[in-house]
């Protein structure tokens, strides 16, 4: 695995009442986009599918809008499509509660982060963008959003500075990751087992159960958002993860781990059927203008 180029402590808000969400959050770390075993390019953050997911359409064409401006101008800073955003002290993370219903104090986590690349930017030229009627970033804004991809700060207000990062988010603590449990618990009672050896993978640096974003298209203008779940050491290299899993030490859910074997002690897997969190979303040429960042294939 690669190393990190900079680990720090961060501060980020999980809507873990959504079910993915929470999966990630007891699994033990949030990721960004990443590639997964056939090397293909995965699309998104999961914290840009919870915005396409919530189906403001606006705020997903001013994303795409700052996408663009970003490919056009800054193509070496990290993707606000891509990264986990992360606040690195938490008075800046406690700004952010005006921002949106999920940003409360109660969904606040502590992280350790492990950067690949970063990109430290000030979040008022987001929320001070100049907006018509309908809550569209005019396109005269452009020059503004070049200054936020350049890491100015906005002029005349504090700083308000997040940090997208490219990596991972390792969940500290116990607080969230048991009330995270107790929803996967309601929704997916049947795969505990899967959610306990997806844990105990994690721990071990293994990617195994990791839930991830896709977004194919369906249409010039319609896309199709959608999940998957990373099963690529078992399918790939069951004999050496098995190895692995042998040698483990840590603690163990015995009562949910005994859920990944029948009578006979051999092993089964059952997962979540993640096709009732599929969403189609449409996107006006307007606002596609150039963008070109999702992949033109279906899944």
């Amino acid at each position: 695995m690669e190393l990190p180029k900079k680990i720090f402590k961060g501060f980020v808000y999980l809507n873990i009442e959504h079910p993915l969400v929470a999966w990630e959050c007891y699994r033990g770390a949030l990721i960004s986009s990443y590639k997964n075993a056939s090397n293909q390019v995965i699309d998104m953050s999961l914290f840009m599918a919870n915005k396409i997911s919530s189906g403001d359409n606006i705020n997903l064409a001013n994303e795409l809008l700052f996408e663009n401006v970003r490919l056009q101008y800054y193509p070496m800073v990290v993707s606000r499509l891509k990264c986990l955003y992360v606040f690195d002290n938490e008075h800046s993370a406690i700004a952010a509660q005006s921002w949106d219903e999920h940003f409360k104090s109660e969904n606040l986590v502590e992280l350790g982060v492990g950067a690949y690349n970063d990109t430290k930017v000030d979040a008022n030229w987001v929320t001070f963008a100049e907006r018509d009627k309908s809550g569209l970033i005019k396109s005269d804004y452009i020059s503004s959003i070049k200054r936020y991809w350049s890491g100015e700060p906005y002029p005349n207000k504090t700083p308000h500075w997040e940090v997208l990062v490219e990596g991972y988010g390792i969940v500290w603590g116990i607080e969230h990751k048991q009330r995270a449990y107790q929803i996967i618990k309601e929704v997916m009672p049947k795969c505990l087992g899967l959610l306990e050896i997806s844990r105990i993978a994690e721990s071990m640096g293994f990617y195994l159960g990791h839930i991830f974003p896709h977004i194919s298209r369906l249409s010039p203008s319609v896309y199709k958002l959608s999940y998957m779940m990373d099963m690529h050491e078992l399918n790939d290299n069951y004999g050496a993860f098995i190895e692995r899993l042998e040698q483990y030490k840590g603690p163990i859910n015995y009562a949910d781990a005994a859920q990944l074997f029948d009578e006979q002690k051999r092993l089964i897997i059952t997962a979540g059927d993640l096709r009732e969190y599929e969403k189609n979303f449409s996107i006006s040429q307007t606002n596609l203008h150039n963008y070109n960042g999702w992949k033109t294939h279906t899944i």
